[in-house]
């Protein structure tokens, strides 16, 4: 259940400075993701962040509240920790990056690092979440 609140809480504040953001109440961020002619800005960046972790909350939750038993919480505490670090670095990237700054390599391979963060994060949750739901099938004595 830990989990599923410490989620929750994250999507939460991603959501809150998604929207004052755009409210314009915080500076402006200058962090677009742009791949070809496709490009993302720092609200859809934010709100697909918001999305994540409220997923994962809903995620942990269900199967906690379905199963009886819970899922491996160190290993929610590591895939937690594995998602919240490359949503805060996109979030300091984008408020530090100036709108005349040129290109950074540093922060490209950052921000890049943080993205395999976030999948890692991604695939250890599945991970932890089907071993609970495959388990949860046998009796709790049983090996």
């Amino acid at each position: 259940m830990l989990n599923a609140k410490l989620f929750s809480a994250l999507a939460g504040i991603i959501l809150l400075i998604a929207l004052l953001g755009r409210m314009h109440v915080l500076p402006h961020m200058n962090l677009w993701l742009q791949v070809w002619n496709f490009s993302l800005g720092p609200l859809y960046w934010q709100l697909f962040g918001a999305l994540v972790c409220a997923i994962f909350a809903v995620a942990y939750f269900g199967v906690a509240r379905l199963t009886r038993r819970a899922p491996n919480q160190m290993i929610g505490l590591v895939v937690f920790f594995l998602v919240a670090v490359p949503f805060a670095v996109w979030l300091i990237s984008g408020f530090l990056t100036t709108t005349g700054s040129p290109p950074n390599r540093r922060l490209a391979m950052v921000l890049f690092a943080a993205i395999f963060s976030l999948l890692s994060g991604l695939v250890l949750s599945v991970v932890n979440l089907t071993w609970v739901l495959l388990r949860s099938n046998k009796p709790p004595n049983s090996r």
